[in-house]
């Protein structure tokens, strides 16, 4: 679910996903959050091509080749 499905107005922030807040540890280190981590931090213009699963692919395959990350704490500090 995007957090533009919950506000009407536009924010600068509105094609991440929602994240829920939880204060269980099991969940914050599970799957799921660490995914809405980790795509919440794509480039903006990569988030915009998601609706074509093709093109989402290609870009984010480029952005990863041209930006070799050896940590996720370091693709998260991006």
């Amino acid at each position: 679910m995007q957090t533009s499905e919950f506000y009407d107005v536009e924010t600068r922030n509105n094609e991440n996903l929602f994240q829920p807040q939880s204060d269980i540890s099991v969940y914050q280190k599970g799957p799921h959050d660490a995914g809405i981590k980790i795509y919440n931090n794509v480039p903006t213009p990569i988030k915009l091509l998601s609706c074509n699963s093709n093109q989402f692919k290609k870009a984010l395959t480029d952005f990863l080749q041209l930006h070799s990350f050896c940590t996720l704490a370091e693709y998260l500090t991006l």
